[in-house]
């Protein structure tokens, strides 16, 4: 996951675009820097937030009024559009934060479990699915809390965009470049195909990694911190940011210029994340350490975030280096994640036998199939979501429905409010499928162009800076994606 990112400026007059994007800019950056505050777990001041938030909802709103709507172009369009209710979105999103850490939690034993802090009660308590299972079942019944809050966050966004004959889900399809129809093919082929597999292989390692069937409370994350534990000691001594900066160094990265924040702190985002605060001079990393494969995995993704951001070339207009869709940005976090678990670097630069790369290699396609069809369920939600207007509850019922239908599996309705992607973005969980099958589609074309061994190449570094990270929003896409599922499903799927 990454969060794009608000020192001065102001509504004043604003005559042309140059000067108008400047002052944006000047306030995404001090807004960012807030926001990071909060997710590090570092003190932070809501009313600068909302301070900051005014000056620049005020500042959209002034923007959109003086310059021609021939002049602004479209994703700096919908940027401004946006945030034209910037102040409620804040405040909104500062609610949502704090019921997740204070109003959804449980206490078991003593211990006080959060949406925050549940990955890590899990982790602990992987042996013991009865606690799990009362923890996740007594966080569904508190999520009701998070309802109203985030129903209103959503509505704020729906009525800023249709004061200006916008809708969410049809913003969506502008910045992602991919029609409606499309989107809903390649999202629901890609979890029904998945979905056998899935099944199968779900009943044969299941009980290798947590002792029993999967279960609604046995969710991606749970498995994610658990199935690569029988190769934990080989990672646990694995300096992994030394290990990426000699890999990524190869490639002509310098990755000296991403602020990496791997300090536990309480307060802290439970989720790696990775924040853009000035593209490209300032670009930061926060983690927290859960297991050694899983961090080794996390911290490759969000590097590839940090890795994009520094290399957006920093003459490029504010829209191109800071309104960058999620499923272009998650292309290039994906791909290094790829490149870490990669069979060439586990047995050439890790050193892992030929066995053990089998079964981790094995347990990575299992992953890949519950990401298909747990994201299946997600991203369909959030697209029907929007499409249908559904309220609340029909959203809750539907989800049910949608876990069961690519799943097998029927979460509670209320799990997607719960989730840290789902609930708290308009419309992000799509992203993460396009961006895998555009990922795969990429590697094909680095392949085709330097061989099998192009992480080796510094030529190749130089054209994935310069031909699609350097443009930012502008990337080409059509360069070297069509959208095929195909080479990403034939990476899974027998």
């Amino acid at each position: 996951m990454y969060l794009p990112t608000i020192e001065k400026g102001g509504s004043e007059n604003v005559m042309e675009l140059s000067g108008w994007t400047a002052k944006l800019e000047d306030l995404e950056v001090s807004l960012s820097k807030e926001f990071y505050k909060q997710y590090a777990g570092l003190p932070y001041d809501e009313n600068v937030m909302v301070e900051h938030s005014a000056r620049f909802q005020g500042l959209c709103r002034e923007g959109l009024k003086q310059i021609g709507r021939d002049e602004i172009p479209e994703l700096l369009f919908i940027h401004a559009v946006h945030g034209t209710e910037e102040v409620s979105q804040t405040r909104l999103k500062n609610q949502i934060y704090k019921k997740r850490n204070d109003d959804v939690a449980v206490t078991f034993n003593g211990q006080k479990v959060d949406l925050n802090s549940v990955r890590r009660f899990n982790r602990e308590h992987i042996d013991d699915p009865q606690a799990r299972k009362s923890v996740f079942d007594g966080l569904m019944g508190e999520a009701r809390r998070l309802t109203s809050t985030l129903w209103r966050r959503f509505q704020v966004t729906r009525e800023a965009y249709e004061k200006h004959a916008l809708e969410p889900l049809g913003v969506y399809l502008v910045e992602e470049g991919i029609s409606l129809k499309k989107l809903k093919e390649v999202v629901d082929q890609s979890a029904r195909r998945a979905k056998p597999r899935f099944e199968s292989e779900s009943e044969e390692l299941s009980p290798e990694v947590i002792g029993k069937e999967m279960e609604y409370f046995d969710d991606l994350y749970v498995y994610r911190h658990r199935i690569f534990e029988p190769f934990d000691s080989l990672f646990k001594d694995v300096d992994y940011v030394q290990e990426m900066r000699r890999i990524t160094g190869r490639l002509g990265f310098d990755m000296d210029k991403v602020d990496i924040d791997s300090e536990p702190r309480e307060g802290k985002y439970s989720s790696p994340v990775c924040f853009g605060i000035q593209i490209p001079r300032d670009v930061r990393i926060l983690y927290q350490k859960t297991s050694p494969f899983g961090d080794y995995t996390s911290f490759a993704h969000e590097l590839g975030h940090g890795l994009h951001f520094i290399s957006v070339d920093e003459d490029r207009d504010f829209h191109e280096r800071y309104l960058i869709p999620h499923g272009i940005a998650e292309i290039f976090s994906t791909l290094f994640e790829h490149l870490a678990t990669s069979e060439e670097i586990l047995t050439e630069e890790l050193s892992i036998d030929e066995d053990t790369l089998e079964e981790i290699l094995r347990r990575g396609r299992f992953m890949a199939l519950y990401f298909l069809t747990f994201y299946g369920a997600n991203s369909m939600l959030k697209i029907r979501f929007w499409e249908e207007r559904l309220t609340m509850s029909e959203a809750d019922q539907l989800y049910e429905e949608l876990t069961q239908k690519y799943m097998g599996i029927r979460y509670p309705g209320t799990y997607w409010q719960t989730h840290h992607v789902v609930s708290m973005n308009d419309l992000y969980a799509p992203s993460y499928l396009l961006a895998e099958i555009r990922k795969s589609e990429l590697l094909g074309s680095l392949r085709g162009r330097f061989g099998d061994d192009w992480w080796k190449k510094k030529q190749a570094g130089s054209f994935l800076r310069e031909e699609f990270l350097s443009p930012g929003a502008s990337i080409d896409l059509g360069s070297f994606s069509c959208l095929d599922p195909e080479p990403y499903l034939g990476g899974i799927l027998p």
